[in-house]
């Protein structure tokens, strides 16, 4: 009789405690003003041959307080129903800055693939205590990760040349002060060679919209001969003036004079559509001079 009763009260007190049901979607608010997006991801391997996922994903704080996304959402990764590590590869994301009220980034954050079979399954969640009841999820197939399917190529890291490694890490567009329409890809750039060496020394990035070339605005250049010791990882921002926002743009990254047998050529295909700035304004954020607004 007590196990009953004992019984009993645990299904009442379960029935009648707060609980959350997750909805299942792959972008929008999780709560607290804080909103998350998964964009796309990829599929690449370390320097030590260990097949990797790099999951592509916005925040965006609409709190009062500065918060970062390590400490605001969780970002899993499953194969059959089993956890995958996360790791550094290529080297640390941007996941630990602290972001103003309404400000957005786009982060990428890495895991070890338990096996190269399996499909994965993408959820991004409120850590406590930032608590809430919506949970975001995309799930794919590692065969859409070949074939593109909603993913980018997986080729877009790695070494394009002897000891020289690049990653095509981010993108962003919008319009400069004088109305020109651009975008900026950022690329991650880092060497084991003996003698210091500069991006622009090394590789030649290209992007094309269509048959086109894009022109690099050298007005809004960073520093691309700027020269690193080796195992020192260099961000690099270039700005190209772009077309239109409707046409894909595709970005390669391949050796200058390549000094190695099996030189590569790096390519990832950048959907406008993918843009963080068509996330905010699908969650009524709107897009002024001096920064963005609800």
């Amino acid at each position: 009789m007590r196990k009953k009763l004992l019984s009993l009260t645990l299904v009442l007190i379960f029935l009648f405690l707060p609980h959350y049901v997750f909805a299942e979607k792959s972008s929008g608010e999780l709560g607290n003003g804080v909103y998350a997006g998964i964009n796309q991801a990829s599929w690449v391997r370390d320097e030590y041959g260990n097949d990797c996922l790099v999951v592509y994903y916005t925040f965006l704080n609409s709190q009062d307080e500065h918060i970062s996304a390590a400490e605001t959402l969780l970002v899993e990764v499953y194969q059959g129903g089993i956890r995958c590590e996360s790791t550094d590869y290529p080297i640390g994301y941007n996941d630990q800055l602290q972001l103003e009220k309404n400000t957005a980034i786009s982060i990428a954050k890495a895991f070890f693939l338990n096996n190269t079979e399996s499909p994965v399954s993408i959820t991004i969640s409120p850590a406590p205590p930032f608590s809430g009841g919506v949970r975001l999820t995309q799930e794919y197939s590692l065969e859409d990760i070949n074939t593109g399917g909603g993913m980018t190529s997986q080729e877009i890291a790695g070494e394009v040349d002897d000891d020289v490694f690049v990653m095509i890490w981010a993108t962003g567009s919008g319009l400069s002060k004088s109305y020109e329409m651009y975008m900026t890809i950022k690329y991650y750039f880092w060497h084991h060679r003996d003698e210091p060496l500069s991006f622009e020394q090394a590789v030649s990035a290209q992007v094309f919209q269509g048959d086109e070339e894009l022109e690099v605005m050298y007005s809004l250049l960073s520093d691309t001969d700027e020269e690193i010791d080796a195992g020192t990882p260099l961000l690099v921002e270039i700005p190209y003036r772009i077309v239109d926002f409707s046409t894909p743009a595709i970005v390669t990254v391949q050796a200058t004079l390549p000094r190695g047998d099996n030189p590569k050529i790096l390519r990832r295909t950048y959907a406008f559509e993918d843009d963080f700035t068509a996330r905010m304004e699908e969650w009524g954020i709107v897009i002024h001079n001096d920064g963005p607004s609800q």
